[in-house]
């Protein structure tokens, strides 16, 4: 049997294989890109773990908080439960103080079960 297409390749007829149509899972991806670039250029990394009440549930927040002297930036990597919740800030050095309070004012909302919970 012939294709339709402009070059009649035979179909294939044991059909696609597996590999072609499996996507890494995007937190695998968000996981991978940090470990190739963001680890490689970080100067200090804390790590800061923390309990928060929602909704009278307690949840388990981990973040670290990296700053990068060599780009001037900040970031904000959090972790609640599976999902993980990156942040950069960049900035200069006239300006480099204001960002951590920023970035904890916007990551205080965040997604906990597919849920937009705020914590205060």
């Amino acid at each position: 049997m012939r294709s339709p297409g402009p070059f009649n390749e035979p179909f294939c007829l044991s059909g696609p294989l597996e590999e072609e149509y499996s996507k890494p899972n995007p937190g695998e991806q968000l996981q991978d890109y940090m470990e190739r670039n963001l680890y490689n250029i970080v100067s200090k990394r804390v790590l800061i773990t923390k309990k928060e009440l929602v909704n009278a549930t307690t949840y388990k927040i981990e973040y670290e908080e990296e700053i990068d002297e060599v780009l001037k930036s900040i970031r904000y990597v959090y972790k609640v439960k599976n999902d993980i919740y990156l942040l950069t800030y960049c900035s200069t050095a006239t300006y480099f103080n204001a960002y951590p309070k920023q970035a904890e004012a916007i990551m205080k909302t965040l997604k906990i079960d597919g849920t937009l919970k705020n914590i205060k």
